[in-house]
């Protein structure tokens, strides 16, 4: 069956939508898309999938990359961006402006350099500063001494752009 209505959190500012659905435990899910995107993905599968990073839900399919012959699987919304496949200088995030990973209106996303991605995200609690863009590398937690092992240590994500550092 089909769950969840999207038209009552949309926000309107980021213009109209058509949804598309996406496929996960049994059940279909809306997916808010412009309606250029809606009739070009119309009959594409599209599923959910666990992000390795936070295990929120994104949207992926398998599409097919401009001079190859083999479909490649990505993330909906970086093929809506126009990533998929795309040579860049640097390594580039899709950012979900209204921080809902099933609106994939062009308007709603847009492209980052990966710190001013995370820095936007909520806090996930265990290994994490309370300083924005501060974080701390994985290691062993002592739960007794409340102490990060001797790999933990704090750092600055960076990321350098166009000759500018960003932190």
């Amino acid at each position: 069956g089909h769950t969840g209505d999207l038209s009552q959190i949309l926000d309107p500012q980021y213009g109209p939508w058509e949804l598309l659905y996406a496929f996960w435990r049994k059940n279909y899910y809306p997916v808010a898309v412009t309606p250029e995107d809606a009739f070009r993905y119309r009959n594409q599968k599209l599923h959910l999938h666990p992000s390795a990073e936070n295990g929120i839900l994104y949207v992926r399919g398998s599409f097919l990359e401009e001079g190859k012959t083999k479909n490649t699987r990505a993330y909906f919304h970086r093929v809506i961006c126009g990533l998929l496949g795309a040579t860049l200088p640097v390594k580039m995030d899709v950012h979900h402006k209204t921080k809902m990973p099933l609106d994939n209106r062009r308007p709603a996303l847009e492209v980052v350099i990966p710190i001013l991605n995370h820095q936007d995200q909520s806090s996930s609690g265990v290994g994490v500063s309370k300083y924005r863009g501060v974080s701390f590398q994985r290691g062993n937690y002592n739960p007794r001494a409340k102490t990060w092992g001797t790999r933990a240590k704090p750092y600055y994500s960076e990321c350098k752009f166009n000759g500018e550092r960003y932190r």
